[in-house]
């Protein structure tokens, strides 16, 4: 991922998440699955994607992994290739990200909610955090602080910690609060 000299802590740690999800990949610790598959970085033959419908044209978001979802289901087999190689220019700062990680929290409720079986894949990042940030997310969701205040509180925390350390608890409390905006109750997830 190509980022901007200007990017702040917030940008950095999306990437940082972005290439060690990658890293992974690459070292082969886990077989790609549904959910790793997007517009971007994926192929499948005209037949199978006709054969399952083709893309779900009523979702704004999350189309490309609802798509790899319907083709596992499908009987498709996900392979990835290590020596292909995709360059992203993040030109998005912490507003913008923020505000597509709960674009993402409200897509992957669509998601849940049209195939039931997805739901602990799609939320599993929000049950592996610390008690510690659990109890920090419930205090930011009573608190609701406006934008600004959060981007106060960003600029301060990564200040007083590395960016990566974090960049987790920030992300996933925005995902949250699309979890919550798209009507799940999001603490039964954590």
């Amino acid at each position: 991922m190509i980022l901007p000299p200007e990017a702040d802590w917030f940008v950095r740690g999306f990437a940082q998440y972005w290439e060690m999800h990658y890293a992974e990949l690459n070292r082969g610790k886990r077989p790609p699955d549904w959910d790793d598959c997007y517009g971007g970085n994926m192929s499948v033959s005209r037949e199978a994607f006709l054969a399952v419908g083709g893309n779900a044209a009523d979702l704004k978001r999350a189309y490309d992994v609802e798509l790899a979802y319907r083709l596992k289901q499908y009987g498709c087999s996900f392979e990835y290739l290590t020596d292909a190689l995709g360059e992203q220019h993040e030109s998005k700062g912490f507003r913008e990200l923020s505000a597509d990680a709960e674009l993402s929290g409200e897509a992957c409720v669509e998601l849940a909610r049209r195939h039931p079986p997805t739901q602990p894949k799609l939320f599993s990042h929000l049950q592996e955090n610390r008690l510690s940030w659990k109890l920090v997310w419930r205090l930011l969701q009573a608190a609701n602080p406006s934008a600004r205040r959060m981007e106060q509180l960003q600029r301060f925390a990564g200040k007083r910690a590395g960016s990566f350390k974090w960049f987790p608890l920030f992300y996933n409390y925005y995902f949250w609060r699309g979890v919550q905006r798209a009507g799940l109750d999001a603490s039964r997830l954590i």
